[in-house]
């Protein structure tokens, strides 16, 4: 009766060992693969060009059969395989299947390990099942198949908080799809979180371009010694001037802005924007702002994107037959502009225009224009009215950051007095403009130091007389000071942050115009990760803007 141990390995060997009076058959040639291995090597090392190998084709010597561990799947990993109490008897390396010859019986523990990025999808064959080491007694020839897989078959999807890294899985394990969130991971499905950023809700046209953002863009700087007249944008034909870098910066117009994708935004000294359209700069890194970005109306020329003649905040404008007029009104915005003032003989000032307060900034347009007035039937006009601000949208994977002296000018234009056809006649006062709009969107947004400024201040109103303007809103502390008349109607000043815009007076002294009214304040909205802000050391947001607001979340892909 045959009798056999389980524990013992019968080692192959090459050629014939003699001993007085025994003689074994020779074996296969064997090659070691690590300690007290006895294995034949039975594939190349790239896995998908194996031949499948049959452990019923393996010469073994009577009493023993072979093992072979074969790996299959889209990823790789080894395999070894024990006999009590921890002898080595097959190790298989990253690369194809292997095998070993053991004795009847032989119980062999084997132990997968998948290569660093892949997964262990489990065993097969042998009685081997399930991803835990698998006892296997050998009493025939025996193959047992390892699969690995590059990723989790069983999620379809993984976003891995840790790594930020977010990948496709297939049903059989390949990795179909791999990026790095341009956030971070959802913690409620397995996505990736980007910025939506603020646009028409139906649409969305602004999230196709952030998707154009990896390698598309460049590193729009404008250098400190930039000047108003040598570095600028053109939002109507998309020209940039005066950068050192980025100045070809892809850009189009997207529901009515126009927007730059640069990889990062770096503005010193000072950039003059103009233009028809509000101006957005989608960045796929950190946006950092020491300088002046000048997106104001000058006098009665609109910032970019001001609002066209005629919108419900436009300042109405008063028209008289006689020699006598009163004062137009204000731009309106986040407030009701400024009425005009009356003139001498009952006329009454026109009125400052409507509200018009969109809290979330959508659609992205500038401030609206003051009033014009005329008196005799037209023969004599107020010059220009005060134009509206413009309108400027950033957003950042990354952050945006304004440091000491940064400033960010989108304030309304002041009223300008006079007339067209004579030099001598007085006219009731123009109404000053309204300041746009600010709209900024990254995980986190830091205004740090003095100097530092948001202004959409509106503009003044021009003093019942020829030649005395309101004063553009500017970026200072203080209301837009209306114009003078020592003799005469003042104009009303623009609105603040803190203030509402001001309506002129009424004709007074020598004077029978009256004057025309102050611009509303624009608007700002900050949009964070968790809706607040770093606003220190001096730093000023001179607009209407609601708090703690949070950007708008997208899951991709």
């Amino acid at each position: 009766m045959k009798t056999t141990t389980p524990s013992l390995l019968l080692l192959a060997v090459t050629g014939s060992l003699a001993f007085p009076g025994c003689k074994f058959p020779e074996l296969p040639p064997v090659a070691e693969d690590g300690p007290d291995a006895v294995t034949q090597d039975a594939a190349a090392t790239d896995a998908a060009a194996d031949a499948p190998i049959d452990s019923q084709a393996i010469d073994t010597p009577p009493g023993t059969y072979a093992l072979l561990i074969e790996r299959n799947g889209f990823g790789s990993g080894s395999v070894t395989g024990t006999v009590p109490p921890s002898t080595t008897v097959i190790s298989c390396g990253a690369g194809g299947g292997c095998s070993t010859v053991v004795v009847d019986g032989t119980m062999v523990t084997l132990t997968a390990t998948p290569s660093a990025g892949d997964l262990f999808f489990g065993w097969s064959g042998g009685g081997c099942t399930g991803t835990a080491p698998c006892t296997t007694t050998v009493n025939a020839a025996t193959t047992v198949t390892a699969t690995f897989d590059q990723c989790d078959r069983t999620m379809g999807e993984v976003c891995n908080d840790a790594s930020n890294q977010y990948e496709q899985c297939s049903s059989s394990g390949q990795s179909t799809m791999t990026m790095t969130c341009p956030l971070y991971c959802s913690s409620a499905v397995e996505k990736c979180v980007d910025i939506s950023p603020s646009d028409d809700p139906n649409t969305n046209p602004l999230d196709a371009q952030m998707d154009l953002l990896a390698g598309s863009g460049q590193n729009l700087v404008f250098p400190s010694s930039c000047t108003p007249g040598g570095c600028t944008i053109n939002t109507t034909t998309g020209a940039i001037a005066g950068a050192t870098s980025g100045g070809a910066a892809p850009t189009a117009i997207v529901g009515g802005v126009r927007v730059y994708r640069v990889q990062s935004l770096s503005l010193a000294g000072t950039v003059k924007v103009s233009g028809s359209y509000p101006v957005a700069f989608l960045s796929n890194g950190p946006i950092t702002v020491t300088g002046v970005l000048d997106a104001s109306a000058d006098g009665g020329n609109n910032g970019p994107g001001a609002q066209a003649e005629g919108a419900s905040c436009t300042g109405r404008i008063h028209r008289s037959s006689t020699a006598t007029a009163a004062g137009a009104g204000g731009g309106g915005r986040s407030t009701f502009g400024g009425n005009g003032g009356n003139g001498a003989s009952g006329q009454v000032g026109a009125d400052g225009g409507n509200i018009q307060s969109e809290p979330t900034l959508i659609p992205l347009i500038g401030g609206c224009s003051g009033g014009w007035s005329d008196e005799s039937g037209g023969a004599a006009v107020s010059i220009a009215r005060g134009a509206g601000g413009g309108a400027v949208q950033m957003v950042s994977r990354a952050t945006i950051s304004f440091q000491s002296g940064a400033v960010i000018d989108v304030s309304g234009g002041g009223g300008i007095s006079g007339d067209f056809f004579t030099t001598t006649v007085s006219v009731g006062g123009a109404g000053g403009g309204s300041g746009g709009s600010i709209l900024l969107e990254a995980p986190t947004i830091t205004l740090d130091g003095a100097g530092v400024v948001l202004s959409a201040k509106g503009g003044s109103g021009a003093a019942g007389t020829r030649g005395l303007s309101g004063a553009d809103g500017g970026y200072g502390a203080a209301p837009a000071p209306g114009g003078v008349n020592s003799n005469g109607a003042d104009g009303g000043a623009g609105g603040t942050e803190s203030a509402a815009a001001q309506p002129g007076q009424a004709a007074q002294g020598g004077s029978t115009d009256g004057a025309g009214g102050g611009g509303s304040v624009g608007l700002c909205r900050l949009n964070t990760r968790t809706g607040a802000i770093v606003q220190q050391n001096g730093a000023a947001i001179r607009c209407s803007r609601p708090a703690n607001t949070t950007f708008t979340e997208r899951l991709i892909p």
